[in-house]
């Protein structure tokens, strides 16, 4: 499990339009609700501590990491044949009625957990792509469209970037292809199957200047391991900052990790980044320049 330190980010309250989106679109199915996604994250966690102390007699990692890979494709409405084949002989969980001791008082809640599913169509998508930190959404919204076959999964900690997100998607009739995680991405990760994504984007997080404050950045050795784990074999990594240091911080970091492989140069950004956001366009103006790097799984 993921142990990165973090700071408190709770931000401002969303408005009520954009309170009343998240309401409407969450039922939908564009935005996971958060109790659900709370129980899979306590059940997943209390899993794995289980799995640890020997707990289980009859689940393995294995096991656990195919109803994992199952319950998120029913949860983000994805069709994913080959997985659903390997957990058929299954129960709809692999731990029958032994749920973890530490979940007993949320028993109702995660039994409500267990069978939830999307209410939207599933399909097959060509990739899976992960944007952690969205902001307000708008490179999202332009990949979904741009990639009308792949699933964009976005987390985000701020209301009002959700809020702002799912307003615009509620207009865009036409775009199916979007997810939203209110949360903290990086602790996504750790709640991610193995080789579940194909792309990762990190668009101008904190850069946190001080160097006291560098265990806060969002780049961090176990971060990367992390992503190693859930993306597919040569999958990708995107990065984009106006931050000379944390650009520096970046390089540094994914230089130490063997399993990563700069690519130079940088793809396109109109093939991962096509929108320039109010976030950048503002240090654009007061003299920033933006940095894109690109790390491929080897």
């Amino acid at each position: 499990m993921l142990t990165i330190t973090h700071a408190s980010m709770k931000g401002r309250r969303a408005t009520k339009a954009q309170r009343q989106a998240i309401t409407r679109m969450t039922d939908r199915g564009y935005a996971m609700p958060k109790e659900i996604l709370a129980n899979f994250s306590r059940v997943n966690n209390g899993a794995e501590r289980a799995l640890e102390e020997q707990e289980f007699k009859s689940v393995t990692v294995e096991e656990l990491n195919c109803w994992r890979r199952n319950w998120l494709n029913q949860a983000f409405g994805v069709i994913e044949q080959n997985a659903r084949q390997e957990i058929t002989h299954l129960a709809p969980h692999p731990f029958g009625d032994d749920i973890p001791a530490c979940n007993e008082k949320y028993r109702k809640e995660v039994e409500s957990m267990f069978g939830y599913t999307n209410p939207l169509d599933h399909r097959a998508y060509h990739e899976i792509w992960l944007e952690i930190g969205f902001g307000s959404g708008v490179n999202m919204i332009a990949n979904a469209k741009l990639y009308p076959n792949n699933l964009f999964i976005g987390a985000e900690v701020h209301q009002p970037g959700i809020g702002s997100l799912l307003g615009q998607l509620e207009s865009e009739a036409s775009v199916g292809n979007l997810r939203v995680v209110p949360g903290d991405g990086i602790r996504l990760l750790s709640i991610l199957p193995d080789r579940y994504l194909d792309r990762i984007l990190i668009t101008f997080p904190d850069p946190w200047p001080k160097d006291r404050h560098a265990a806060w950045r969002v780049i961090q050795s176990d971060v990367l391991r992390q992503m190693q784990r859930v993306l597919k074999l040569n999958g990708l990594a995107f990065v984009a900052t106006d931050a000379q240091c944390f650009d520096d911080w970046t390089t540094k970091i994914f230089g130490q990790e063997s399993n990563w492989k700069r690519v130079i140069p940088c793809p396109d950004r109109a093939e991962w980044l096509p929108v320039v956001s109010y976030y950048e366009r503002k240090g654009i103006d007061e003299g920033r320049s933006t940095r894109l790097q690109c790390w491929q799984i080897v």
